[in-house]
């Protein structure tokens, strides 16, 4: 049995909607990229037609599409591909592994858009060689993996929330019910909400915002300083917590993040900071999420980072 060469490649995330046709050496062939629509129905059609679009356009210039990996911006069970809740999306108790494997007719992996990133840049990005390892995707939300001896963390099913660290029990409510989570310190809806707060314009771009504080900027550095300093502060927790070779950042503010930090001290000399930026930037989903898949219908392959499943694949809600 040849082993499979080409899958599809899924990132819905809070705000954008990605999908490419990626290689097994993590080449992308194709790649569309599209605002996410309101709506549960909408955005199921959405994936749908996308998937369609570019496994037709693979099939006539490389070859057939063998699986399917979508990574979801949310707790998603690993055992059957059911969402359990996605935060900024429609989808929370879709199967979303059946319903993309009844329509499109090949094997699926569903899981947190986090954890696929963290797959690529394990596997051919910025953590590889790598076996300890921290990731956050920072987008319109904060999403998280942990990767320990080289195998991405599950817990007892949906580990790596780490958007959802309390650094501030009297802060502003969360989404997720708790109050004080980092995702509502320092995620891409936050730095919107400082700089309109600021009076800089609903349309001001975070590397615009970087170029204002390069020029010494007083408000510009004051934002990118309330901004990245709970982020700092979590990231440091989990270096004591955790001890990662690397913290990778990644998400559509990975590049905006890390030259965030670098304004912001290391207050204990016990803990360094080893902060990098993800090398495949913001397609680090889709491709993390493809190789997963391919892994997974790879004769004697797995689905996880190193060849195991998934630890606690049959966690409930």
């Amino acid at each position: 049995m040849p082993h499979p060469r080409w899958a599809i490649g899924i990132d819905l995330g809070g705000t954008n909607l990605r999908v490419a046709g990626v290689d097994r050496d993590g080449e992308l062939a194709t790649l569309r990229s599209e605002r996410v629509a309101p709506g549960r129905e909408v955005q199921l059609d959405h994936i749908h037609a996308l998937t369609h679009e570019i496994s037709e356009s693979l099939a006539r210039g490389h070859g057939p599409v063998s699986a399917i990996g979508v990574g979801v911006a949310g707790r998603v069970r690993q055992s059957d591909g059911k969402i359990l809740s996605a935060g900024f999306l429609d989808l929370a108790g879709v199967p979303l592994r059946e319903v993309m494997e009844q329509r499109h007719g090949v094997p699926v992996v569903v899981d947190n858009d986090a954890h696929m990133a963290m797959y690529g840049e394990l596997h051919v990005g910025a953590a590889h060689g790598c076996r300890h390892v921290v990731m956050l995707t920072i987008g319109t939300g904060i999403g998280g993996a942990v990767v320990t001896d080289g195998d991405i963390y599950y817990g007892h099913g949906i580990a790596g929330q780490l958007g959802h660290l309390a650094i501030d029990p009297y802060g502003e409510t969360c989404r997720c019910g708790r109050s004080g989570c980092i995702e509502t310190q320092s995620s891409g809806a936050v730095l919107n909400s400082l700089i309109a707060d600021a009076g800089l314009g609903p349309e001001l771009r975070a590397d615009a915002l970087l170029a204002m504080v390069r020029s010494g900027d007083r408000v510009a550095t004051a934002i990118l300083k309330r901004w990245a300093t709970p982020l700092a502060t979590a990231i440091d927790s989990m270096m004591a917590a955790l001890d990662p070779e690397l913290v990778v950042l990644g998400g559509g503010l990975g590049h905006f993040a890390k030259e965030a930090l670098e304004t912001v001290p290391i207050w204990s000399g016990w803990f360094g900071r080893p902060v990098v930026e993800a090398r495949l930037g913001d397609k680090a989903g889709v491709t993390g999420a493809a190789l997963r898949a391919i892994a997974a219908t790879t004769p004697g392959g797995q689905g996880a980072a190193t060849g195991t499943q998934p630890r606690g694949a049959t966690a409930t809600t």
